[in-house]
């Protein structure tokens, strides 16, 4: 299962509260319980790094996206 080690602003980045509900919301709220607190490791599965790139690629600019790539975006090929 792949990881990622995050810094301390992507991780104040993901920590952020989600507000509503749906699958976005949902995604973040999964990865902000993934991550070891002490070592700010996230251990992603590959259905998670899919969606992660589905919400980038697939929904349009905006909030969301900012967001994933201010979290992944040293981690993640949002191109590929």
């Amino acid at each position: 299962m792949p990881f990622f080690d995050l810094m301390s602003n992507e991780l104040e980045v993901l920590n952020i509260r989600p507000e509503g509900q749906g699958g976005f919301q949902g995604l973040i709220e999964k990865l902000q319980n993934s991550v070891d607190k002490d070592t700010g490791r996230i251990y992603v599965s590959q259905d998670d790094v899919a969606r992660i790139k589905d919400y980038h690629n697939k929904y349009g600019g905006g909030g969301f996206q900012g967001r994933l790539i201010q979290i992944f975006g040293r981690h993640i090929d949002f191109d590929a």
